[in-house]
């Protein structure tokens, strides 16, 4: 690895320039906005490195764990402290709240979790006035009702002296939008700004001194591959024209150029999400077209010609109309140039023979012969890539062999390292196959690769085949079956209108034609109920959190937008001695794409240090790793500065993707600064100085107090579960100038006043609730407790404002607007709140709030108390690790069981066949009456039973 010494002195210029002013620049305030790849991790590390003293209190914010944890190793690195430790404290969900306080008094530089940050500062574990300063990390990802806001705006309430420093590597995130820029400067509390784009004259001429030199080669396409970028093109232009028509919606710039990049489809679909409900599925099939063809031109440069024309198969089965509901095609498979995309893509693979002499002149791997097809002749065109690669490494190879003759007589070990940068797992693993091979002089790389993708290919066809026979068959048995009872039903109904009838076999029989639907590799949602649990004590708490955050984590992960087609069944796996990096040839995968994912992607500037190559091919084009390469080069000797070599398809897709890169980059700095220069800052906006200090006067009149007297320390205030600082309603209740008070609550979310409560459901939650019968439960718990129990239904802000669809005319029981009349029916003091956005309940919030008594602390937590104490003589000897975690998720996902009576019924029930067969006398007098019906039900229900 490189000295730490030289690693620093990477971006001196950089860092002076940064420094220039050093009480301004270090000790002031600033969002600091670079270009990709130009080293602003160093200038995170070097301020990490100033203040992790322990005199100093600086929070690290808006970072991932692995990404803190890379930091951190490399923090303690430039340190050279004892054992590999740095300065660097981490605080996160198992770190308990008895220590916390504890390491927050000690100083140091410390890495928290949002959401224990904010509830620490509420309950003042953390002293707010002794904090040195925070640096938020990623700041284009701050808005106005995220976490990091909500800590922001109660630091600056207390302290006025500490600085916010934000740094940024996106810069077109800040030009979308209106204004983006100043209000995410007002959101951060900053007054400064500074631009460091590749550019910048200090940046230029510091890159400059050890100039990196570029052989670029551009890979001409081959003919098929060129009529197939050229059709797919057209397919994008006539999907961008349907699109067109919404384009009273969409405020955007439809071109190619934009619609090559993923965030075109995304920004599409995020302005159109409030109107979703009223568009047509036409219209919504558009919108996904987008996606589908922008990846395929991107698979058609990156993946092997089996493999593309494997997913256009899939695009096909899934656009495969069933035989009783008609499904409507995408619009742009009609097309002409979908064909050729369709014909070519199928010419790639293999073609018909037209006589018997091609047959017999086809060669073929003893394997793939007895699985091709009749009269079937496998071209298997490879990537023009691949050949110039090769050629790459044999010229390299000859410049090393002299250099190796001259190092044996001078008895030096030292090898020549060659560093192959690409895209994803796939192409490593593609790469490493031919290349292995092909240095073993054995049988060409490619081509073996090549017969065993096809191999594997008509295995899988087959194996789909016998699949959809199987499938079709059983789904014909169950049809047959089925008309035949309702047949028979009918017959001794005739003269009954009960509902299902011969239309029963519709609601009962399999999925028709699912056997050819294709199963998408996509988003999983979990229930997990101890969102709700209520506990009291405070180990259960901490577990608790810890629980709720690994669960955020998750689902922040799968919301994860991948990539259609990124994993196919047939994939071959590379053996394990390909796996190996040999001493020359080393295979890795660009850090942009799973750097704050995946533990084994290494950032692309300290791979580069770690591996130190001679030789670097960049075979797949990327912006970021090539900055990175530079800052690289300029730490180095000009003797060490490796050879590199570009591959780039001539006229591609690929090509005009890297430039646009480019210009986009350069207008979004251009863009900025002309936006800098026009900006009215406020002189309050970094919420150091108040322009009326009379403000606080009249906050503390009360008028309910005789001639508007002045009570000290009176101040309206809600008391919130703290379960509910995954949503952004807190942070706009406190910015309604409300005090929030964070508790663990048993009964409900927010304590209002004294005789309000209110249980705070989201769309999706809402429909879990009933589903587990879990919202019974809480508002019969806010009936008993509460004068006015209140449930507040909350829709998201970028979605419309709508229970059902517009073309649904018919209401059944089963739909989510029945259950909430039968609520209400079953509480008639149950008032109901429809809230558009958070925005809106704060607001209904502050009207109820009006003229009304504030809530106590301790009488809100109290309420429902008892409940737990009831039992707490029973369980209490009982510990939860006497139990297998197993069996307890089987039981909660009992409906009726809950995180306030699994532990009774636990002590109780020897196991759940016990419980199976328990009558609801029984159960009544374990559990109550609700949670009984639920689970005696439960056991003694048939999917018969719930049909009727």
């Amino acid at each position: 690895m490189t000295n730490p010494d030289n690693a620093a002195k990477l971006s001196t210029e950089v860092k002076n320039k940064l420094n220039n002013n050093k009480k301004k620049q270090v000790d002031g305030d600033g969002l600091v906005i670079m270009s990709r790849g130009l080293g602003l991790r160093k200038v995170l590390l070097a301020f990490l490195n100033i203040y992790s003293h322990n005199k100093n209190l600086v929070i690290l914010l808006n970072t991932s764990q692995q990404e803190i944890e890379s930091l951190k190793a490399e923090l303690a690195i430039i340190q050279k402290s004892r054992n590999g430790q740095s300065f660097l404290k981490i605080i996160n969900n198992e770190t308990p709240s008895s220590e916390r306080h504890s390491i927050y008094i000690n100083g140091g530089m410390l890495a928290i979790t949002s959401r224990i940050l904010v509830v620490d500062m509420l309950n003042k574990v953390i002293p707010t006035h002794l904090i040195t300063g925070i640096l938020v990390n990623h700041a284009h990802t701050v808005t106005e009702t995220s976490m990091e806001a909500f800590i922001l705006r109660l630091f600056r309430q207390e302290n006025k002296v500490g600085f916010i420093k934000a740094f940024s590597d996106s810069p077109e995130s800040f030009i979308y939008g209106i204004w983006k820029l100043e209000k995410t400067m007002r959101t951060l509390f900053l007054r400064n700004v500074y631009f460091w784009p590749r550019f910048h004259l200090a940046i230029s001429k510091e890159l400059e001194k050890n100039r990196v030199s570029v052989l670029e080669i551009r890979v001409p396409l081959s003919p098929n591959m060129k009529t197939i970028q050229t059709s797919l093109i057209e397919c994008l232009e006539s999907t961008l024209l349907d699109v067109k028509r919404l384009a009273n919606y969409v405020d955007i710039d439809f071109n190619i150029e934009n619609a090559l990049f993923r965030s075109f489809d995304k920004i599409i679909r995020n302005q159109l999400n409030p109107i979703w409900y009223n568009i047509s599925n036409r219209a919504k099939k558009i919108v996904g077209d987008l996606k589908t063809i922008r990846s395929l031109i991107d698979f058609l440069l990156t993946y092997d010609c089996v493999a593309f024309y494997s997913l256009l198969e899939t695009i096909l089965a899934e656009n495969t109309p069933s035989s009783i509901f008609q499904q409507e095609n995408s619009p742009w498979l009609l097309l002409d140039a979908a064909n050729t995309v369709f014909s070519l893509a199928k010419n790639r693979v293999y073609v018909t023979a037209s006589n018997q002499k091609e047959l017999e002149n086809c060669k073929v791997t003893k394997e793939l012969k007895p699985l091709m097809p009749k009269y079937t002749i496998p071209i298997l065109e490879e990537l023009p890539k691949w050949k110039v690669l090769k050629a790459i490494i044999y010229e390299i190879f000859e410049e090393i062999d002299p250099f190796k003759k001259m190092v044996k007589k001078e008895g030096i070990k030292e090898n020549k390292k060659i560093l192959i940068m690409v895209n994803s797992k796939r192409t490593s693993i593609q790469l490493k196959m031919v290349l292995s091979l092909f240095k073993k002089n054995e049988i060409n790389g490619s081509y073996y690769l090549m017969n065993k993708l096809l191999e594997n290919y008509f295995k899988w066809k087959k194996k789909m085949l016998y699949f959809n026979k199987n499938s079709v068959h059983s789904n014909n048995t169950n049809t047959n079956n089925n008309n035949m009872n309702s047949n028979s039903n009918s017959q001794k109904n005739t003269n009954s209108s009960k509902p299902g009838g011969r239309y029963a076999s519709l609601n009962n029989s399999g999925n028709p034609g699912g056997g050819r639907r294709r199963v998408r590799r996509g988003k999983t949602s979990t229930n997990i109920n101890f969102i709700q649990t209520h506990i009291s004590n405070n180990s259960i708490e901490e577990s608790k959190m810890k629980l709720e955050e690994e669960n955020d984590e998750n689902k922040k992960k799968y919301e994860d937008e991948q990539e259609f087609g990124e994993y196919l069944p047939f994939d071959i796996q590379v053996e394990d001695e390909m796996e190996k990096d040999d001493d020359n040839i080393i295979i890795r995968e660009y850090s942009f794409a799973g750097f704050l994912k995946q533990s084994e992607v290494v950032d692309d500037y300290k791979l580069l240090e770690e591996i130190r190559p001679d030789y670097v091919i960049i075979y797949d084009p990327n912006l970021n790793f090539i900055r990175n390469l530079e800052i690289y080069c300029a730490s180095l000797k000009k003797k060490k500065i490796p050879k590199v070599y570009m591959l780039i398809y001539d006229n591609s897709i690929e090509e005009q993707r890297y430039l646009s890169q480019i210009r986009r980059e350069k207008h979004a700095f251009e863009t900025l600064i002309r936006e800098k220069s026009v900006m009215s800052i406020p002189i309050d906006q970094d919420g150091r100085i108040k322009l009326q200090p009379e403000d606080d006067f009249w906050k503390e009149i009360n008028t309910r107090i005789a001639g508007g007297q002045i009570e000290k320390g009176y101040k309206k205030q809600i008391i919130v579960d703290t379960r509910e600082f995954r949503c952004s309603l807190p942070l706009l209740i406190h910015s309604r100038e409300i005090n929030v008070k964070p508790y663990t609550l048993i009964v409900g979310d927010y304590v209002l006043t004294p005789d309000h409560c209110v249980e705070r459901k989201s769309i999706n939650d809402l429909i879990q609730s009933f589903k587990s019968g879990r919202l019974y439960n809480q508002v019969e718990s806010m009936t008993k407790y509460y004068k006015q129990p209140i449930l507040l239904i909350e829709f998201n802000q970028d979605k419309s404002f709508l229970l059902q669809n517009v073309n649904k005319t018919e209401i059944s029981n089963e739909d989510i607007q029945s259950k909430i009349v039968l609520l209400l029916l079953s509480f008639p003091n149950l008032k109901i709140l429809w809230a558009s956005s958070p925005y809106a309940s704060s607001e209904m919030f502050e009207d109820i709030k009006k003229d009304q008594k504030e809530p106590d602390e301790e009488e809100a937590v109290s309420k429902g108390a008892e409940l737990l104490e009831k039992n707490n003589a029973t369980y209490a000897q009982y510990s939860t690790q006497q139990y297998n975690l197993t069996p307890q998720e089987m039981l909660l996902s009992i409906p009726g069981v809950y995180h306030k009576n699994y532990k009774i019924i636990m002590n109780n029930v020897e196991n759940i066949l016990e419980l199976s067969q328990m009558s609801e006398d029984q159960l009544k007098k374990l559990v109550g009456i609700e949670s009984a019906r639920l689970i005696y039900s439960f056991f003694n229900s048939t999917p018969k039973d719930k049909r009727e």
